[in-house]
Parts: C-alpha cells; sequence; structure tokens
C-alpha cells in the first residue's frame, strides 16, 4: 500500500504514523511526506508535490519494482 502522509498534524490529538491502516496492509505501507495538512495538500502550490509523488509511485506499481 502507498500512503500519502500529510507532515503538518494538529498536536492535540493522538497521532498514529500509520493513520490506522496497520492491519489492513498486509503487505506493507510505502510512506510519502507531503508537505501541508490534510486538507491543504490538494491545494496549490502543495498539489504539485503530491501529483509528483503520485507519478512516481505510479511509474514504480507499473514497472513492478
Amino acid at each position: 500500500m502507498t500512503l500519502f502522509r500529510a507532515i503538518e498534524r494538529d498536536s492535540r490529538y493522538y497521532y498514529e504514523p500509520l493513520l490506522g491502516w496497520t492491519g489492513l496492509a498486509t503487505g506493507g505501507i510505502e510512506i510519502h511526506e507531503v508537505p501541508g495538512h490534510h486538507l491543504s495538500i490538494i491545494l496549490e502550490p502543495r498539489v504539485r508535490v503530491l501529483a509528483e509523488k503520485l507519478q512516481a509511485a505510479l511509474d514504480k506499481a507499473y514497472k513492478g519494482t
């Protein structure tokens, strides 16, 4: 599983590094950190970083590496 995780977090809440995916991703988790918080990672200019990381992950999966 590939997880895109926002770097900024609200420190008032408990933080679980794998965001609850541990028991569901039995094949392991590849984490990519993206600048911003949960909602801002899909807004300019941060979405460009997300798009680049997503494209790299898709390319890697396509090549089977």
